[in-house]
């Protein structure tokens, strides 16, 4: 399994950052906000590795969407912290925690904690730079991964864009992990005012299978011929970001490998199985 997430703006209380762990008092100091988070951290996984269970985790999102702060559901981080732009100290103080929680388990070697977010392959340079913000100075590269949530459309991004952006994170020495794929069509990405909705452009279910296996393809082999000298890893996981259509975050735009049902295949499907039989 990997665990998703320990910091997330988007999922946190508003309480949580508050005197008195309540919503209608004032915002807690960052002292007190960095206990707290470290509370959290400890506490959670702890709870896991202490377990008979806990081998099986073998990846943490330890931050989720840092680069997106900007989004209203992040006003609590902020209203503590304020914004620190490329230089996060609670996101690093973060990953220090976690680290120092693996190698109470002696897990540094088996487990790899990350930095995810969205639109990694259009934000490529901003996200190393915070990465490698994370890691300066540290006896260890305490965030090894970076994990690239992909909500694609067959329009966007392009494979050479989202080749391009795999090629650099695994140049760079980060193992890769692919963590919400899924492959919209008939989806509003174009324009000055894109809706990112759904849209009847008359794109077809063959259509995405086309670029399913193109996808795919692309990824396998951006995996055979990194530099393993430089990126051991590589790409170690992929995650289809649902079972089927019509229960998608997207189901208009169809954005599965299955259509009704688990019993539905795609033609998409077959093009993922084609493409993972690449020599």
């Amino acid at each position: 399994m990997r665990a998703h997430t320990l910091v997330w703006h988007s999922q946190t209380p508003q309480w949580f950052f508050k005197n008195e762990y309540s919503a209608s008092n004032g915002y807690v100091s960052q002292s007190v906000m960095d206990a707290r988070m470290e509370f959290y951290i400890k506490t959670d996984m702890n709870h896991v590795y202490s377990s008979r269970y806990g081998s099986c985790v073998y990846a943490w999102d330890v931050v989720n969407e840092y680069l997106h702060r900007g989004r209203a559901w992040s006003l609590n981080w902020t209203s503590v912290y304020g914004d620190m732009k490329g230089t996060p100290s609670y996101v690093k103080r973060a990953f220090e925690r976690a680290y120092e929680m693996l190698e109470k388990y002696d897990a540094t070697d088996k487990v790899t904690l990350f930095y995810n977010d969205y639109d990694t392959y259009f934000e490529v340079e901003d996200l190393l730079a915070l990465v490698n913000f994370i890691n300066e100075g540290e006896r260890a590269k305490i965030c090894s991964g970076i994990g690239m949530q992909s909500h694609v459309d067959i329009k966007r991004p392009t494979i050479e864009e989202y080749g391009a952006a795999l090629e650099k994170f695994m140049a760079a020495g980060y193992e890769v992990q692919i963590t919400e794929l899924d492959f919209t069509i008939n989806f509003n990405t174009d324009g000055s005012n894109p809706s990112y909705d759904y849209k009847n452009e008359g794109e077809t279910i063959e259509e995405q299978a086309a670029f399913v296996k193109d996808f795919m393809e692309m990824v396998i082999a951006k995996q055979k011929n990194r530099d393993k000298t430089v990126s051991p890893k590589g790409i170690t996981g992929l995650t289809i970001w649902g079972l089927y259509d019509s229960i998608s975050w997207r189901g208009k735009s169809q954005p599965l490998l299955f259509g009704t049902s688990i019993d539905d295949p795609k033609p998409a499907f077959q093009a993922f199985l084609e493409a993972s039989r690449t020599k």
